[in-house]
């Protein structure tokens, strides 16, 4: 109740089915999504809650973004990784930008939205970050041929256990 949850791809999916929730619970979401028009709508249906345009893949953007609304908020108490990214295709189909794609909304983004929001935590020594991973991520899904989506949500898993061993202390 009272607390600031950040929610990426906050404008559709599992990312706004958790915005929900989160208002729903008394905390105000910022839904941080590529498509800021859909953001804004989903945002005025929800009620306390405000949304961003942000490319989840641009370090500049993110950092700025996240100070800008650390500073006019006063506190960033929550964040959730949900962005997502799939291409249903078979591996030897799939381009290099394909894969960077993939890779770069699936695993980068998190770490680069986890690194500017526990800059405002970390001196709190308050918050929470929930990365939303796959259980594609711990086994092979068949019949879906998606490998550079499993590996990238592989990374997100492993890197969540690892930022929470380095962050805990904390």
């Amino acid at each position: 109740d009272g607390q600031v949850a950040l929610i990426t791809g906050g404008a559709r999916g599992i990312g706004l089915a958790t915005a929900k929730a989160f208002v729903a619970a008394g905390a105000r979401a910022v839904l941080l999504d590529r498509d800021g028009d859909e953001g804004v709508r989903a945002a005025a249906d929800l009620g306390n809650a405000e949304a961003h345009a942000l490319d989840v893949t641009n370090e500049t953007a993110v950092d700025g973004l996240i100070d800008t609304i650390a500073a006019r908020i006063g506190r960033i108490d929550i964040l959730v990784n949900s962005a997502g990214a799939s291409i249903r295709k078979p591996t030897t189909e799939l381009s290099k930008t394909e894969w960077d794609t993939v890779v770069a909304v699936n695993q980068t983004a998190v770490f680069l939205c986890s690194r500017a929001v526990v800059r405002h935590m970390l001196p709190r020594k308050s918050g929470a970050i929930v990365n939303l991973g796959s259980m594609s991520g711990y086994i092979v899904n068949r019949p879906q041929k998606q490998s550079y989506y499993n590996a990238s949500k592989a990374a997100v898993h492993h890197l969540t256990r690892s930022l929470a061993t380095e962050w805990a202390p904390y």
